[in-house]
């Protein structure tokens, strides 16, 4: 019976650690794959319309079940271009889940110029534009959450247009 304790003292902890491991992993390959559907999706036409953006939008839940994206993630999505100015902007830019507690895009908002995409270094030359999908999630573990506290996690993918120079809001 001793050593039955003893056993459990040390397996309960390393089995709760593999769970709450398999969680995460398996979080951060959904969250890598909403990037990557959200902005190759805004980037297979010549302009987006709202409903076209809901719709994408909407996909997203199904993406990452069974985790709860509605209540712990924003999805941001950013054209930014070189289109009608030298400098790179952020020409529009669309969120998921619109709460009081959304984060900042890491391109800045509508309007804002992204230095770090000009220049011989950046991504962008002139009259080229880049499609930004940033995926945001606040993941909290499952067992003894005060033990390793939430993390926000953050994936991005960026994507040219595929049939113009850049894809127009209407």
């Amino acid at each position: 019976m001793v050593e039955i304790a003893f056993a459990m003292s040390i397996l309960a902890p390393l089995v709760l650690g593999a769970v709450e491991l398999a969680r995460f992993v398996l979080l951060q390959q959904k969250l890598d794959r909403v990037a990557a559907t959200v902005g190759d999706l805004a980037s297979r036409g010549r302009a987006l319309t709202p409903a076209q953006i809901n719709d994408i939008f909407a996909s997203i839940d199904s993406l990452v079940s069974p985790f709860d994206f509605d209540g712990e993630g924003e999805v941001i999505l950013s054209s930014i271009d070189t289109i009608s100015q030298t400098d790179p902007r952020v020409a529009w830019q669309y969120r998921g889940n619109d709460t009081a507690a959304t984060p900042e895009s890491k391109y800045g908002a509508e309007g804002d110029i992204v230095a770090s995409m000009a220049g011989e270094d950046g991504l962008l030359d002139e009259h080229e534009s880049v499609i930004v999908a940033e995926v945001f999630f606040d993941f909290e573990p499952l067992f003894v959450p005060d033990l390793i506290g939430p993390v926000e996690l953050y994936h991005r993918a960026l994507f040219r247009p595929r049939l113009s120079d850049q894809v127009l809001e209407e």
